[in-house]
């Protein structure tokens, strides 16, 4: 069994992995963006928009229609925009991570 990771370790890792699927998407290589994500009925995304409140997604099948159809709406000059994540909290326990920001 190897070395168990340190707290700051931990949140490097989660961090890794959201810009690895946000990479993905920016790419629009939604081959890559499927691999970040657990493709079950029990998947969940979760955003909101001034305009529009909080939106819940429930299903890997909603998410990845929500997906291409973003990309399918988006300008391909979209992908040079920088995305920043502001307010960035991550929570590692055990086995499980929780990570939210605006």
């Amino acid at each position: 069994m190897g070395k168990a990771m340190s707290e700051d370790e931990d949140k490097a890792a989660v961090l890794s992995v959201l810009e690895a699927e946000t990479a993905a998407f920016m790419r629009r290589d939604m081959d890559a963006l499927a691999e970040h994500w657990v493709r079950s009925p029990q998947a969940r995304r979760m955003f909101s928009y001034p305009h529009l409140g909080v939106k819940v997604l429930e299903g890997w099948e909603a998410i990845d229609a929500h997906h291409r159809s973003t990309l399918e709406r988006l300008p391909k000059s979209f992908a040079e925009t920088r995305i920043r994540k502001e307010r960035m909290s991550v929570i590692v326990n055990g086995d499980t991570a929780w990570a939210a920001y605006d």
